[in-house]
């Protein structure tokens, strides 16, 4: 008979330790553990990347950012980092949930010229501030695009990413696997978009 490998991908390390233990629990013989990951683990494996905390992106985020933003407008490192996360956990919410990013942020760049519009005198000027305000907006973009290349050419990436990343690669057929491996997906809740699809992709292929 073939040998059929099964993988379990739980939601995460400590979950993988105490099914190990209890699928012991339940042998009356010595057998090989089977392989266990977190969803994250997973997820880095499938992408190709590796998966780093949002803390340490950081210094590759001001990277892009600079390399967007002209040194006369530039905030310091310090200014940065006072933004920066909230808009990182933007990215990896857009990544995960498989927005169309080009859409998105077009879509969100018109939303607060609007919006900042109504509070303005039909015969008023935006003002520096407000100019600098709508200019950050619409450059979104732009560090997102800059982020995601910087992070692609050393093969890292904040957890987003890697989710879009092993989501391309499953939909064209080329992340790594063996053709006889299974996956058992458990214990999972409120699954993103890419997780949805990356699973019914398995399922298609009765994996």
């Amino acid at each position: 008979h073939d040998i059929i490998n099964i993988k379990y991908v739980v939601p995460s390390r400590r979950v993988g330790l105490f099914l190990s233990k209890e699928l012991a629990k339940k042998q009356d013989h010595p057998i090989f553990a089977p392989v266990t990951q977190s969803i994250e683990d997973y997820i880095q494996e499938q992408s190709g990347l590796h998966i780093l905390p949002d803390l340490e992106i950081l210094p590759y985020f001001y990277q892009a950012y600079c390399g967007v933003e002209p040194e006369k407008t530039r905030d310091s490192f310090d200014a940065f980092i006072g933004w920066a996360p909230t808009i990182l956990k933007d990215f990896n919410e857009i990544d995960r949930y498989l927005i169309d990013t080009d859409r998105f942020f077009n879509y969100l760049g018109n939303y607060k010229a609007l919006d900042t519009d109504r509070h303005w005198t039909l015969d008023a000027n935006p003002t520096m501030t407000i100019t600098q305000y709508l200019d950050f907006w619409q450059k979104l973009s732009s560090y997102y695009k800059a982020l995601t290349t910087i992070l692609a050419s050393h093969k890292i990436a904040y957890q987003g990413m890697a989710y879009r990343t092993a989501f391309a690669k499953a939909n064209s057929n080329t992340s790594e696997k063996s053709a006889d491996d299974l996956v058992v997906f458990l214990g999972l809740n409120a699954l993103n978009t890419a997780e949805s699809h990356i699973i019914q992709n398995l399922l298609s292929q009765n994996k």
